[in-house]
């Protein structure tokens, strides 16, 4: 980045910002003294793709989805009120490096797995055969990556260590 900047400025560009950064890369780049701006997204919730990367601790996490199962047709699948516009599909299952299993991960239980979903609705399937899920029960799920996750909700809910309060999602939708 600062040799790009340098040829600009050289080519007459008068550079107001350099930015540069994400968030396993945000302070590495923020110590070089090289940027005035850093672009860190998913630090301040955490998620699957920072922890298969080695950038976070799995209980640093802080996003997580609650879904409800809404049908169970058979032991090998159950039906959740989460789909696309929830999860996003923005990465590829199992494929390298770091082989994704799901779209979202379901908090303790390594055996379930997101794995297709339609707008409003997702199908957890089970590794061994049997989701032992039950109609009306909660799912608590750990976004993969959660930038575009929390880009489509319009609110979501903090705990902030004593109380749950309701947050509208001010930059929802928004791009540049």
């Amino acid at each position: 980045m600062k040799q790009v900047a340098e040829d600009l400025e050289a080519a007459g560009v008068n550079l107001k910002d350099i930015s540069a950064g994400s968030t396993p890369t945000g302070l590495s780049v923020a110590q070089t003294g090289m940027v005035t701006e850093i672009r860190p997204g998913t630090y301040i919730f955490n998620d699957y793709m920072l922890y298969k990367e080695g950038i976070t601790k799995l209980e640093e996490v802080a996003a997580h989805f609650y879904a409800t199962v809404v049908s169970t047709p058979t032991v090998e699948y159950a039906v959740i009120d989460g789909g696309t516009k929830t999860f996003p599909m923005d990465i590829q299952l199992n494929v390298e490096p770091y082989y994704y299993p799901s779209y979202a991960i379901v908090e303790g239980n390594d055996d379930l797995q997101l794995k297709r979903m339609n707008e409003e609705h997702g199908i957890i399937t089970s590794q061994s055969g049997k989701t032992g899920l039950k109609v009306g029960q909660k799912i608590k799920l750990i976004p993969v990556h959660v930038c575009p996750a929390i880009n489509m909700q319009n609110q979501v809910y903090i705990y902030d260590g004593q109380d749950i309060y309701e947050q509208k999602v001010d930059a929802r939708g928004m791009l540049v």
